[in-house]
């Protein structure tokens, strides 16, 4: 990561990645990985509370989507939480384009705002293959969020503040091409109690790819989580619950829940940390198919950040 500042004006991040390096896929193999740019953002201060950031993006959208993956709660990101993703073509759920955002209000209470555009889907579909690439539209992408006590205000959202802030919000969020969309409704709350704390989120995400994505069926997905920070110890237990509706659900596509439980040990806070989680994943068979079947999942992390 290389982060700083040009002036008093200007501010930018570049991150690099290489992701699930050395995983198994589904045949065996290891993943060989692959170097990629995670972000590549140059921010205009207008004034000390509303920016225009320009370059490689996360779109707008829900909470957990808007995180950094050093803020993390639990172990990752959502299984459902950038579907998106593939379907539009980004990288890690990066996107070339412009955004302004900001901070309106005291601190005490104010709207939290960030709306962009961005190329979105620039190559043909084979569903698709009557449209031309240049003239696709644009993605548009929105979020608004109201702060109750303190704001956030950064590029990414964070996952959990360690009792440095008192944080109550409430957001929604849009993204656009053609008739694809998504709209997402979240409730994120971190709250101090003495040197202990309370942690958790709902997010809840409407997905219709309509012709545009038709890789993307229409479905409705949740992702929560809840914790309890013990500040003498520096543990938090922690629940968690996904679930994943489709429209029509298929053998391809079926109905999922994901319910878990964990412990993380914040020894460094986010710098350095473990966490062990347990997950059941329950696929629903879907109308003429009676194959699926509930399984585990077990995961140790080791999150580590030299700054």
């Amino acid at each position: 990561m290389l982060t700083g500042s040009i002036g008093t004006d200007f501010e930018y991040l570049i991150q690099t990645d290489n992701p699930n390096l050395g995983k198994l896929a589904a045949d065996g193999t290891k993943t060989n990985g692959g170097f990629v740019i995670q972000g590549a953002v140059l921010t205009y201060k207008f004034t000390p509370k509303i920016k225009l950031d320009a370059g490689f993006i996360a779109p707008p959208l829900s909470h957990i989507s808007m995180q950094s993956a050093m803020t993390l709660h639990s172990w990752d990101f959502g299984a459902y939480t950038f579907l998106q993703n593939t379907p539009l073509g980004t990288t890690t759920n990066r996107d070339g384009g412009v955004q302004v955002r900001g901070v309106v209000g005291k601190k005490q209470g104010n709207l939290e705002f960030r709306v962009g555009v961005f190329q979105g889907k620039r190559t043909a579909q084979p569903e698709n293959a009557d449209r031309v690439n240049s003239n696709n539209s644009f993605r548009l992408a929105g979020r608004a969020q109201w702060n109750f006590f303190d704001s956030d205000g950064g590029l990414f959202l964070g996952g959990s503040f360690f009792g440095s802030k008192k944080f109550l919000s409430i957001g929604v969020g849009h993204d656009r091409q053609d008739d694809y969309s998504a709209t997402a409704f979240d409730v994120f709350v971190d709250m101090p109690i003495g040197k202990n704390g309370v942690m958790g989120q709902w997010d809840r995400v409407l997905w219709n790819g309509n012709s545009w994505l038709a890789r993307l069926p229409k479905q409705t997905t949740d992702f929560a989580e809840l914790g309890y920070r013990i500040g003498a110890f520096k543990l938090s237990p922690m629940v968690r619950y996904e679930s994943k509706k489709m429209g029509t659900p298929t053998k391809a596509n079926p109905d999922e829940t994901r319910m878990g439980a964990g412990l993380a040990w914040w020894f460094k806070g986010h710098q350095n940390n473990l966490k062990a989680f347990y997950t059941k994943v329950d696929p629903k068979n879907a109308p003429g198919s009676s194959t699926y079947k509930a399984y585990n999942q077990i995961n140790f992390q080791w999150q580590i950040l030299f700054w």
